[in-house]
């Protein structure tokens, strides 16, 4: 779970920055941004890897957040709410593919 709070917490802090004044938008981002990596740090027992997904080993965003959603942990439906969000804003594979990861391990606590 922190894992998934390190790209939720950053994800929500984008929802609110342009309604904040100008003076808080770099200080909340950069305060978004360690803490996620702080998160990263301490819950990751291995150095991590880049690991670049290829265009084939994207997965279907849709497919992901109905697996979500049919999974029920808020968790796994925020993650993959992230990705599908943030895939119009920026798009970046790696958000689908933690999205799926995630749901494949929540799976297994809700059966």
């Amino acid at each position: 779970m922190p894992l998934i709070h390190s790209i939720t917490g950053p994800a929500a802090v984008r929802l609110v920055v342009e309604h904040l004044p100008a003076a808080q938008r770099r200080p909340s981002y950069l305060v978004a941004r360690d803490v996620s990596a702080s998160m990263l740090d301490w819950f990751s027992t291995t150095p991590v890897t880049p690991n670049p997904v290829g265009l084939s080993g994207v997965p279907d965003l849709g497919e992901v957040f109905a697996t979500a959603v049919a999974i029920g942990d808020e968790h796994a439906i925020k993650l993959a709410e992230v990705a599908v969000r943030h895939q119009a804003l920026a798009p970046d594979p790696r958000l689908a593919a933690a999205a799926r990861a995630a749901n494949q391990g929540l799976a297994r606590f809700r059966r």
